[in-house]
């Protein structure tokens, strides 16, 4: 299932080509995005933006970037206001990069390396050129630091194949990045000039996002205090130098294979600790002249829903899922679900002003703290109004067609400001509206799927859904609202 992670409008100038990418950069840290990917968007970005200002007849003044997210691959599109470009597929096609080096007129060529698909349309939004990067697994990353250029060379020939490399010649500069950055291990010299491996040891466990980070040192040093005082540091592993390829993968792999036993541990024990959510159980409900469902399953999960009444009558059912997985995933749900329940008990209950200022709070987090969120307004005739950030289209069903809903709010904390609008819903007598996580839309229904559920009761089509679903290992929410059959008089 498709949903959308940004859409960003900017002036288009040579200029501003160099805020555009600092731009990108920010957002896709807040998105945890795979750094290789963020450089390699900030590449086709400047190469395709730098050929529009080049040889568009009209140049454009504006572009404007849209990202969406599926299971496997992140989709982009670069719409702009200029003229269409109608020779652009057929030079990107015949660009080659040349067999020797040079040091212009590359951008379609490297545009026509790196993409793996793509399409150049013209839209009523304007130009629109659309591709996809793949999400490839993500290798672990390791931070090598060491003073000697020709040993850091040495171990990154040794290791580039399967990890991802951060080098370093000195503990400061490592210090620094850890500041902003993370990995799953370090690699450090022990005798290096201004920080040894051991001082930088201790700076770094003073972090407390690192607290726990695993350490290998090397060393050619084979005196007796200086094994003792690695020991005595709690380090993971020490070598001695030189290195051979096969012990160094050995003792990386047992390092990092003991660490994520040792965090899977911690995260059971502190789940424990972890009250359940206060949610709502599997049931059925009605409110005002509509019969809800709710469907979830875990209920302790990143996945979380629950339902205010105001005191105007409306009904509000919030249904969120936090960007992640596991307890880190199940913790910040706990804590937006608490956030949101103060907000109502303070009395507030627009859903616009709830948006706000969630976005607000999400924005000025000084890390990653991401939700999808979707508000459900229940009004005393009946009308319903989805205000839909970054969460899966809702489906609307009937006998006759089955729609996917694709209007949304951008997602909550990437922007300072954002535009909230709601899409407004009267059901008829034989339609039903759902609205699920990812784990129930991870795809869109095929056609056969959809005819299948108009082919259902309306009272039945939830369980039709749940039930498809039961295969998929994620968090799931389901939420099904369809008209109450009138209760005939005898």
């Amino acid at each position: 299932m498709k949903y959308p992670l940004y859409q960003q409008q900017f002036t288009l100038t040579i200029d501003n080509l160099k805020q555009i990418r600092k731009w990108i950069n920010d957002k896709h840290k807040r998105l945890s995005f795979c750094p290789t990917i963020t450089k390699k968007l900030q590449l086709i970005i400047s190469e395709y933006c730098t050929n529009l200002l080049n040889y568009q007849s009209v140049t454009a003044s504006h572009i404007q970037l849209i990202s969406n997210q599926t299971s496997g691959e992140y989709q982009f599109t670069i719409l702009d206001n200029g003229t269409f470009w109608l020779a652009f597929e057929d030079q990107l096609n015949q660009a080659q990069l040349p067999k020797q080096p040079c040091t212009s007129h590359m951008g379609l060529a490297l545009l026509n390396s790196i993409l793996d698909s793509y399409q150049y349309t013209l839209t009523e939004q304007g130009n629109a050129f659309s591709f996809t990067i793949h999400k490839n697994q993500e290798k672990p990353r390791l931070l090598l630091i060491d003073d000697s250029s020709s040993q850091l060379n040495y171990l990154a020939s040794l290791l580039q194949r399967d990890y991802q490399l951060t080098l370093f010649s000195s503990s400061a500069e490592g210090l620094n990045w850890l500041k902003d950055h993370s990995c799953e291990l370090v690699i450090t010299d022990i005798h290096m000039p201004e920080m040894d491996g051991f001082h930088f040891r201790q700076q770094v466990a003073k972090q407390s996002c690192h607290s726990l980070l695993p350490f290998i040192f090397l060393t050619g040093d084979l005196n007796r205090s200086t094994q003792s005082a690695a020991s005595q540091l709690e380090i993971d592993d020490y070598l001695k130098k030189p290195i051979d390829k096969e012990t160094l993968y050995s003792v990386i792999e047992r390092v990092l294979k003991r660490h994520r036993r040792l965090q899977s541990h911690l995260e059971h024990a502190l789940s424990q600790h972890i009250s359940p959510q206060v949610q709502q159980e599997n049931d059925h409900r009605k409110s005002h002249n509509l019969q809800i469902e709710y469907h979830q399953d875990p209920q302790d999960s990143g996945d979380f829903l629950l339902t205010h009444y105001c005191q105007d009558e409306r009904e509000l059912i919030v249904v969120g899922d936090h960007m992640g997985s596991g307890l880190i995933a199940r913790t910040n749900g706990s804590g937006w679900i608490s956030f949101i329940r103060g907000l109502f008990c303070a009395g507030i209950e627009s859903p616009q002003l709830l948006l706000t200022l969630l976005n607000q709070e999400i924005y000025q987090t000084s890390h990653s703290q991401l939700i999808c969120l979707m508000i459900i307004e229940i009004q005393q005739d009946s009308q319903i109004t989805i205000y839909n950030s970054a969460m899966p289209a809702p489906l609307l069903v009937g006998l006759e067609h089955s729609e996917y809903q694709q209007e949304h709010i951008s997602l909550l904390g990437l922007n300072e400001q954002i535009t909230i609008e709601g899409k407004d819903y009267y059901l008829s007598s034989e339609q039903s509206l759902h609205i699920a996580s990812d784990g129930i839309f991870e795809q869109k229904l095929s056609q056969r799927q959809q005819k299948q559920i108009q082919n259902q009761e309306k009272t039945t089509r939830g369980t039709y859904l749940w039930e498809s679903s039961l295969n998929i290992k994620d968090d799931k929410t389901l939420v099904n609202i369809y008209l109450a059959d009138p209760i005939s008089e005898l």
